[in-house]
């Protein structure tokens, strides 16, 4: 039986730059190269900012970087399913005010 998980990931921003940093230590898969989004909301919804392609950093760590130029959004990460898939599920981070 296989069963699928979020991904572990968070949003940090910090002097304009937004890191949505990605932890696959649970299932070791590759995540190099893979689309992730910056997306804001609107309303009820959330807008697709910028789109990036993931880094690896440490052993199951990578980031994608996206300058942040307003102060007055709502942000959060997502990870769509066509990236997530193998072990994980799409996922979006928390929402962070920066």
């Amino acid at each position: 039986m296989f069963v699928r998980t979020p991904v572990h990931a968070r949003l940090q921003v910090s002097r304009g730059v937004a890191r949505l940093i990605v932890d696959t230590s649970y299932s070791g898969q590759r995540m190099t190269g893979r689309a992730v989004e910056l997306q804001r909301q609107s309303g009820s919804r959330w807008v697709r900012v910028a789109r990036a392609g993931l880094r690896r950093l440490r052993d199951h760590q990578y980031e994608a970087r996206f300058r942040v130029r307003s102060r007055a959004l709502t942000l959060r990460g997502f990870i769509p399913a066509a990236s997530a898939k193998g072990c994980y599920l799409a996922t979006g981070t928390k929402a962070v005010k920066p």
